[in-house]
């Protein structure tokens, strides 16, 4: 069964002298939410009554991808170039998040610190200059797409990779996990011996596994004589079923 992707946060940096050009961003990037592989996110959703500085910390911190709208009013912005961009590069170079900047509007960039970042539009050819916007922005909306899916495969990866670390069930947790699914169905013959091999181990090998459980009274553990042959039988008991279900089912 396929995991369900969690959506990209992607944070919008911008000047509001260039509201009109994110609206028609929005708008090219709202069938990647509605698919819920981003959640795009800019200050004019803040609500009433918030903090404005918490609440854009709180999503600029989250964002796995950072967009800078620039234009000649975001380079003349204190706000966007001094702070915004230069927070968005320190978490660029520590490998936190994307930055992606999209030339709205023609400007001199060639001396701004993410120059040699991959821009959007293709060509660098600037959003308003474009004979249809709307050819400019799915340009740009199809590049967005493209590092979203580069996020999702890194993340992706990550996950494979925390859970090839994780440890595979102790000889205690097979123990009570035989005993707790076969409880109804355990031969009366069934003993220590069946269990260990169950296990894949010899009996003597468990035995003190065996003991600890009992100690703890999730099992129980009796001796008897059968001939000359020596039976362990074992069976699961209700404190033992309680832990099962409650600390070890779901992850084993």
């Amino acid at each position: 069964m396929t995991e369900a992707l969690t959506p990209v946060e992607v944070f919008c940096c911008y000047s509001h002298a260039d509201e009109a050009c994110l609206q028609k961003l929005e708008i090219h990037l709202s069938l990647l939410q509605r698919q819920g592989l981003i959640s795009l996110w800019h200050d004019q959703q803040i609500l009433a009554g918030s903090d404005r500085t918490s609440t854009i910390n709180k999503h600029f911190q989250d964002a796995s991808i950072i967009l800078l709208l620039v234009s000649p009013d975001f380079l003349a912005s204190d706000y966007c170039f001094s702070i915004e961009m230069q927070r968005a590069l320190e978490r660029h170079h520590a490998g936190q998040t994307y930055i992606i900047p999209i030339l709205l509007r023609p400007v001199d960039w060639q001396g701004t610190p993410f120059v040699d970042l991959q821009w959007l539009p293709k060509s660098v050819k600037p959003v308003t200059t474009w004979p249809n916007l709307d050819e400019a922005f799915l340009d740009v909306a199809k590049g967005i797409h493209k590092v979203i899916d580069e996020v999702n495969a890194k993340h992706a990866g990550s996950s494979r990779a925390i859970e090839a670390q994780v440890l595979p069930p102790s000889i205690r947790e097979k123990i009570l996990k035989i005993l707790y699914e076969e409880r109804s169905a355990l031969s009366p013959t069934f003993d220590g011996e069946d269990l260990a091999h169950l296990i894949g181990k010899r009996w003597y090998e468990i035995r003190s596994d065996v003991a600890y459980l009992e100690e703890k009274g999730y099992i129980v553990a009796k001796q008897s004589h059968i001939r000359t042959r020596i039976f362990h039988r074992l069976g699961i008991t209700t404190a033992g079923i309680d832990f099962f279900e409650s600390e070890m089912q779901h992850f084993l």
